[in-house]
C-alpha cells in the first residue's frame, strides 16, 4: 500500500468516526444538521489509464551471420516486467529480449515466449570471467527463463581491457561447454566501461562474436565499430540509448517532433548502415507507442548525414562520454570517472535513483570527496573535451 492510499484510508476512518461520534452525542434534527455540515460529497472515480489497443507494428532485420530476424526494437528484460505491457510488445512485434531472465522471472511472460519459443530470442548477460563460475551463472540466468536453451551468451562489460581480452578466457570455455550441450546456439559481447571501443574492436577481429551490443555515446566513434562490424557481418544492436537521446533532446528537436527526442533518435540509428537493432526502455504505454514508433520508418541519406553533423558540434555533456578510460591516468588516485558517469546516468535519466545511490556510496571516501570538489581533475582530462571536473560535480549532485 503506498503513503498516499493508507493517508486516504486513515483520514477517512477519523471522519466516519467523528461523524458518528456526532450524530450519537447530538441525535435527532441537530444531530442530523451536524452530520451533514461535516459531510463532503462523494469523490468521482477516477479510472485506471487504459491501454492503446495496439501498439505500432514493428519491422524486423536480420542479424549478421546468425541469419536470424530480430525485431528493430528490441525489449529490455531488466525492466519490461508488466505482464500487460509484456504482452503488447509481443503483439507488436518485438521478439528480441535483452537480459531476458528478468522479463520471464514473471510467470505470465515466460508462459507467453514458452508456448512458442522458436518465434523469440533471448539474451542473458554473463558478468564473470572464471569458466566455471560463468557456467554457473549463465545456468541460473537459464533456469529463471523457464527455457532449455537461451540463444545468446552475451558476455557483459566484463574486459576492461584488450590484454583481459586476450588473456582471460574463462568465459569463453564456459560458452564452448553449454554450446556442445546445446543450451546455448550464439556468443555476443556487450560493453559500456573503459575501453569500450578498443575491446569491441578486437572482439570484431578475432571473429568469435555473432552480436556485439555497444553502448552509442560519441557517434564518430561509433560508425568505425559500425563499419568493422558490416566487413565481419556481425550483427550490432544498440543499448544505452535512452540517455543519448535525452542529452541530445536540443539537436533532435531540429530534425522531428520536439516531444519525441526517442523516436528521432531512434529513427537515426536504425538509419545507421551496420544497425540491426535498439534496446528500448518502456516505462509507460506512452514511451512504448513513441520508441515502438520509429520502426519501418528509415530516415534519408540527407537526414542523417545532417543529424550526424549536428550531433557531432552539439555542445558535450557526460552523455558523451565513452568510457575509453583515458581520463583515470589522468585523475588522482586513478579515479573511475567513467562508472560515476553511469551512476549519474541512472539517477538522471533513469530515475533509478536507490541503485545509483547505492553504488555511488560504495565507492572510497577519497573518492566521493574528489568528485564533490573537482579538485586537482586537469582540464584536458578527458580526450574527447569532456570537461570532467564540472560534471563529476553535478553527478555528486545528485548521487550524494
Amino acid at each position: 500500500m503506498s503513503e498516499h492510499e493508507s493517508m486516504n484510508r486513515r483520514e477517512f476512518f477519523q471522519k466516519s468516526v467523528y461523524k458518528a461520534g456526532s450524530v450519537a452525542l447530538t441525535g435527532g434534527v441537530l444531530g442530523a444538521a451536524i452530520h451533514n455540515s461535516h459531510a463532503e460529497p462523494p469523490a468521482t472515480p477516477v479510472a485506471p489509464p487504459q491501454p492503446p489497443a495496439e501498439m505500432p507494428a514493428v519491422k524486423h532485420r536480420r542479424l549478421g551471420r546468425t541469419g536470424i530476424e530480430i525485431s528493430e526494437i528490441a525489449a529490455p528484460g531488466d525492466s519490461l516486467r508488466d505482464p500487460l505491457m509484456f504482452s503488447l510488445a509481443v503483439k507488436a512485434g518485438v521478439n528480441y529480449f535483452h537480459k531476458a531472465d528478468g522479463s520471464l522471472s514473471n510467470p505470465r511472460n515466460r508462459e507467453l515466449i514458452t508456448k512458442e519459443r522458436d518465434r523469440f530470442y533471448l539474451d542473458v548477460v554473463i558478468d564473470a570471467l572464471e569458466e566455471d563460475r560463468a557456467y554457473e551463472e549463465f545456468e541460473r540466468r537459464r533456469q529463471k527463463t523457464g527455457c532449455d536453451y537461451i540463444d545468446f551468451f552475451k558476455v557483459h562489460s566484463t574486459w576492461n581491457s584488450v590484454e583481459d581480452f586476450q588473456t582471460k578466457r574463462g568465459v569463453l570455455a564456459a560458452y564452448d561447454r553449454l554450446k556442445k550441450e546445446k543450451k546455448v546456439r550464439w556468443l555476443a559481447l556487450s560493453k559500456h566501461n573503459p575501453r569500450t571501443n578498443e575491446v569491441l574492436t578486437a572482439a570484431l577481429e578475432s571473429d568469435l562474436f555473432d552480436a556485439i551490443q555497444p553502448a552509442v555515446s560519441q557517434i564518430g566513434e561509433f560508425q568505425k565499430l559500425l563499419a568493422l562490424a558490416k566487413k565481419k557481418d556481425c550483427g550490432v544492436i544498440c543499448m544505452k540509448t535512452g540517455a543519448a537521446g535525452v542529452g541530445k533532446k536540443p539537436e533532435l528537436a531540429k530534425f522531428g517532433d520536439p516531444e519525441q527526442p526517442y523516436r528521432t533518435y531512434f529513427r537515426y540509428l536504425l538509419s545507421l548502415d551496420g544497425v540491426t537493432s535498439v534496446v528500448s526502455n518502456f516505462k509507460n504505454f506512452e514511451q512504448m507507442r513513441e520508441n515502438l514508433g520509429a520502426s519501418g520508418v528509415p530516415m534519408s541519406k540527407t537526414e542523417v548525414e545532417a543529424i550526424t553533423l549536428a550531433l557531432l558540434n552539439a555542445p558535450r555533456n557526460y552523455r558523451d562520454c565513452i568510457t575509453c578510460g583515458e581520463c583515470r591516468a589522468a585523475c588522482p588516485g586513478g579515479l573511475a570517472v567513467d562508472e560515476i558517469m553511469r551512476y549519474r546516468m541512472y539517477a538522471e535519466d533513469y530515475g533509478d535513483y536507490h541503485a545509483a545511490r547505492q553504488q555511488y556510496a560504495d565507492l572510497p571516501a577519497a573518492w566521493q570527496e574528489l568528485v564533490a570538489s573537482g579538485r586537482d581533475i586537469p582540464a584536458d582530462a578527458c580526450p574527447y573535451g569532456l570537461s570532467v571536473a564540472a560534471e563529476l560535480k553535478q553527478a555528486h549532485r545528485w548521487l550524494a
